[in-house]
């Protein structure tokens, strides 16, 4: 898997607060992201020949834990985006301030800072971006964290004295497309996020074809996926 330190997110947060200066906070995720984006790779192809055995028990285990590398990347792409050399300081701060702060609101702080100033076309074209934040970004992050407190099977309310249905429901649902359709959110959020704070002109034609790109993802991961199952059987005899 390579060498280089590896530093928690809890770490990287801290050493901001305590002096860590920007540009070894962004060196730090970078080496966190290369780091995950390896083992997802790895997780993928143990995933697909998973897949293509039959093997319900290992497609189980290697789809949560699919899900938690991802949003895992996600989290420390937004503290890479957020400790950017070219991000107004107001922006950095109000993320490394609150070490409290959930990841949907990372996310959103960061893009509503980037919102301030822009012209109403690019401020709604931020919007979109905050609306995958909400409705794709804070459901996976509600199910990694059930997954990462020990609840793979049944899931239960803040207070763990009831079954929560809806998250349970969720997590017993999972499969490949769900990987699939937050790899897509993931990636194209953190691309347009480097492209609003390093001012690209870019953007634009690059937003078209996310969005396009997260849409199609959301159309053909939803629901049954068992069409994508019998297309990796079928790559894998060919």
């Amino acid at each position: 898997m390579g060498t280089g330190a590896l530093f928690t997110l809890g770490e990287a947060a801290e050493g901001m607060t305590d002096g860590m200066n920007r540009t070894l906070q962004h060196q730090a995720q970078e080496k966190n992201r290369a780091r995950i984006s390896r083992a997802s790779r790895h997780l993928k192809l143990s995933l697909n020949a998973a897949i293509k055995d039959d093997a319900q028990e290992l497609i189980h285990v290697h789809v949560r834990l699919s899900i938690i590398l991802w949003m895992s990347w996600l989290e420390s792409s937004v503290l890479w985006l957020a400790s950017h050399p070219k991000l107004a300081a107001a922006a950095r701060d109000s993320i490394f301030v609150d070490k409290r702060m959930s990841h949907e609101k990372k996310w959103r702080t960061l893009l509503e800072h980037l919102t301030i100033g822009q012209p109403v076309a690019r401020a709604n074209q931020i919007k979109t971006m905050i609306e995958w934040v909400i409705s794709d970004v804070k459901t996976y992050a509600e199910v990694r964290n059930k997954l990462a407190h020990g609840q793979w099977d049944t899931c239960l309310t803040s207070n763990n004295d009831k079954r929560n249905p809806e998250i349970t429901k969720r997590v017993l649902e999972l499969n490949k497309g769900d990987i699939l359709r937050l790899k897509a959110v993931a990636e194209k959020l953190v691309d347009l996020t480097m492209l609003l704070i390093t001012g690209s002109a870019s953007f634009d034609a690059e937003f078209t074809r996310s969005v396009a790109r997260v849409e199609k993802a959301r159309r053909d991961y939803s629901g049954d996926v068992d069409w994508l199952v019998a297309e990796i059987r079928r790559r894998r005899r060919e």
